[in-house]
């Protein structure tokens, strides 16, 4: 007897890149800031992309933290495109350097999220940190 497949697909895995931050946000859920002291080195990284992509999901999103923080993201990006999957981000938005910013467009992800805390800058500041 042929054992069907699933019908059901992993819609979206959201990744937690790094712990590491360049703000203090009061309403941080990671509680993030500095790195952990034993995150994934980018072999290690690449390594539980390439089994994250077995599950063939619809999306991967990653975030952190920062995601753009850590300093092999765009390869960890790179490999999740190169296999068709849809790539999302969420970030802070601090970190808009043309340099990321090329990095980005030529990626081209599926969304970038981020999020804007109120229309009086004293007040957004106090929030970020």
């Amino acid at each position: 007897m042929k054992l069907s497949t699933s019908p059901h697909q992993i819609g979206q895995i959201v990744w937690e890149l790094t712990l590491k931050c360049n703000l203090k946000c009061i309403h941080c859920g990671s509680n993030a800031g500095k790195p952990r002291k034993n995150e994934l080195t980018t072999t290690e990284a690449l390594n539980l992309c390439n089994d994250l992509i077995q599950l063939k999901p619809k999306e991967i999103c990653l975030m952190g933290g920062e995601p753009f923080l850590r300093k092999d993201w765009i390869h960890i990006a790179q490999k999740i495109t190169d296999n068709n999957i849809h790539l999302l981000f969420i970030t802070n938005g601090y970190n808009n350097s043309t340099h990321l910013i090329r990095q980005l467009v030529k990626l081209n992800p599926y969304g970038i999220a981020t999020s804007l805390d109120g229309g009086i800058p004293t007040t957004h500041d106090k929030i970020r940190g």
